[in-house]
């Protein structure tokens, strides 16, 4: 994103390395990653991890002459070549918002950056960030290498295929599907913690960092029997476990005719002493599931500290780390004077604080004042008003706390806009009809007569248990015969059940408000869906989303009673824009409903799993997150095909009559 990266490049390709007396070849194979690509797109890495000093000159003097930037870990060449800490470092020093990842022995063909940047830009990676691009290696031998160098430059990639191909075993020593070369979104990379350095020296480190990523991706099925270690990427006929998924994505580009080549070498003695260590790292992580241990974010943002009340979810987050930096809490901290403020902010090295709304903390409030009036910078966040919503603001450039301007959303919309909006209005989920079906034939089915539903009040809300008790029994007694009032059962009000006042679960009350014939709203949430549902929604006093075409403020009891009996209707031109302000401008969302977490240890990172992140960067982030599962209908499952599982699979999906279902099921299972 624009706070983490130098836009001067589409992509960065990052090659580690150390050079040592049995592979001084690398020297003359440095300039095989920049082969013929002219352009000025891609900026070439190479990552020195613990060269001895002399190669390391060599290294460094080879890189400028072939206009490669050249980096050292500073790693003693002692200590064993470290793979993920090499290039963990090449992804903090990238200028790109995309990187990948090659090795020296690795040989593109002409156009191959082009074609990379063609599917990267498809799958839209530079702002859905969980994308990746997985390239597939053919291995030549060194008879093919030879006759490889000898073909003309032109031909090169289509007589490697069609060696592959033909598995002519003269020339092709094997091919892989699933490899360490990987293109990734840079941001993305560094929140998820890049590659795991208990890696040491060669293998494993990629499948454990990229078996992370298609978990968080999960862009294919996810397969039975995940931590499997059965098969290879060549002969792979079962889709289960986790090398059946992996493979899949170097079959995307394969597919495509995508491949590196890579061309044969020595492999020194050394190469495998720590393969026993490193697989049982993988396995180990692999047996954990979905409860994988990642390591912690990798900070690139130098120079940013962000002061805190205290350890909260936004705070602890690690998508959002790279736009935090380190934090510093000043929940217990004296403040007596301005200058008591600004010693500890130089005292502290403080950039900039994060408020959560609403301020409850004497010092939050004393600080946000401070900060106003001294143009110091400042991020608010908090709970939004839709479903999983949450807000970034920075600066009150939007005064979220006062009223929203209404020169922000109150704007004609696109046809592709209004599309949009309503798409997302009109969204209903089958557990929600069920709800709203329950609802309908229970408590809001006393025929002829209206519903008034009372919501909960929010942490913003300033209404007592009495005051409401007082505002519900005046209305039972004011309101006419045909209004029920309904309330939220959780809320200990001082006031008798009767045939006029009734109650609901607090569980139901999204879908009540569907149903309901008017609401009080309470919180921001409840006014914001009420307008959604078309319903006349009445606030107590005014609120940021006041707004007379949306819903009407109230400032006392009678004048909310005369305001039921009179009727509202919000305008659906401004309900349409107001929301799609919220939904595609504001809010941030994420996958799953906020629950409530107490941090009480920072190095405990829950993070809320982001599916838009908007405020923090000059472009939304998005995440795919498995919401485009390319199905088993797929000409990528071919392969599978013999795989009873994965037929069955594919004919559920097709299973219509309720016989044939249960079949398919007992079938299934007997396959699992």
């Amino acid at each position: 994103m624009a706070l983490i990266h130098l836009p001067n490049y589409l992509l960065s390709v990052i090659v580690p390395v150390r050079l040592i007396d049995e592979r001084i070849d690398i020297l003359d194979r440095l300039a095989f990653c920049k082969t013929s690509y002219q352009g000025t797109n891609v900026e070439f890495i190479v990552v020195d991890d613990g060269s001895e000093d002399d190669k390391a000159q060599l290294l460094s003097s080879k890189c400028l002459l072939l206009g490669i930037n050249y980096y050292a870990t500073g790693a003693d060449s002692e200590s064993p070549f470290n793979l993920a800490r090499a290039r963990n470092y090449g992804a903090k020093v990238a200028k790109a918002e995309l990187i990948m990842f090659m090795d020296a022995d690795l040989i593109p063909y002409p156009g191959f950056y082009d074609d990379l940047l063609v599917e990267a830009e498809l799958l839209d990676m530079r702002t859905t960030v969980d994308h990746l691009l997985m390239c597939p290696v053919i291995y030549l031998t060194e008879e093919g290498y030879r006759l490889y160098n000898k073909t003309e430059q032109r031909l090169r990639k289509s007589f490697c295929i069609n060696q592959m191909i033909e598995s002519n075993k003269q020339y092709v020593a094997k091919y892989s599907h699933g490899t360490s070369v990987v293109l990734v979104n840079r941001y993305f990379y560094l929140s998820c913690g890049g590659q795991n350095e208990n890696f040491e020296g060669w293998g494993y480190e990629d499948y454990e960092f990229t078996t992370r990523m298609i978990r968080k991706n999960m862009r294919y099925p996810q397969p039975r029997n995940w931590h499997s270690m059965k098969g290879n990427f060549m002969n792979i006929r079962k889709y289960r476990g986790w090398k059946s998924i992996y493979r899949l994505y170097g079959d995307w580009l394969g597919s495509k005719g995508i491949y590196l080549v890579h061309a044969p070498h020595d492999i020194d003695g050394d190469y495998h002493q720590f393969k026993r260590k490193n697989e049982n790292i993988l396995k180990a992580q692999l047996e954990r599931d979905i409860n994988i241990i990642e390591p912690k974010p990798i900070c690139v943002a130098e120079g940013i500290t962000t002061a805190i009340c205290k350890h909260n979810r936004y705070s602890e987050n690690r998508y959002l780390h790279n736009f935090l930096g380190s934090c510093v809490t000043y929940g217990d901290v004296q403040f007596d004077s301005q200058k008591a403020i600004e010693h500890w902010i130089e005292e502290n090295g403080i950039t900039q604080f994060l408020f959560e709304l609403p301020l409850q903390h004497d010092n939050s409030v004393l600080l946000h004042k401070w900060c106003d009036n001294n143009d110091f910078d400042y991020i608010c966040c908090g709970r939004g008003a839709l479903p999983n919503s949450v807000f970034f603001e920075r600066n009150n450039s939007i005064r979220l706390q006062k009223h929203l301007p209404e020169e922000w959303w109150n704007k004609p919309l696109s046809v592709d806009e209004i599309l949009d909006v309503s798409k997302y209005v009109e969204h209903k989920e089958a557990k929600r009809k069920q709800k709203l079906e329950k609802l309908a034939s229970g408590l809001f089915a006393n025929l002829g007569k209206k519903i008034l539903l009372i919501s909960l009040c929010d942490e913003y809300c300033t209404l007592t248990d009495d005051k409401l008790s007082e505002v519900i029994m005046y209305l039972s007694q004011r309101l006419g015969s045909e209004w029920l009032i309904v309330y939220p059962q959780g809320r200990q009000l001082n006031i008798e059940i009767t045939g006029r006042i009734l109650s609901v679960d607090e569980a139901d009350l999204f879908e009540a408000e569907e149903l309901a014939d008017a609401i009080i709203a309470l919180n921001a949430g409840s006014a914001v869906h009420g307008v959604i549902c078309n319903k006349p929604v009445y606030l107590l006093g005014q609120t940021w989303f006041s707004h007379p075409l949306l819903n009407v403020s109230i400032q006392s009891n009678e004048q909310l009673v005369a305001a039921i009996k009179k009727g509202f209707r919000p305008s659906t031109t401004h309900m349409m824009r107001f929301v799609h302000f919220l939904r595609f401008k504001l809010y941030s969302f994420t996958q799953y409903p906020l629950k409530y977490i107490e941090y009480m240890d920072p190095n405990n990172l829950v993070a809320d799993k982001f599916i838009e992140i908007r405020g923090l960067s000059e472009d939304t982030i998005h995440f795919n997150r498995g919401r485009d599962v390319i199905p088993f209908s797929s000409p990528q499952f071919d392969r599978y095909w013999s795989d009873k599982y994965q037929r069955l699979n594919y004919l559920k999906k097709f299973a219509s009559r309720k016989n044939l279902k249960n079949l398919v099921a007992k079938l299934f299972k007997k396959t699992a």
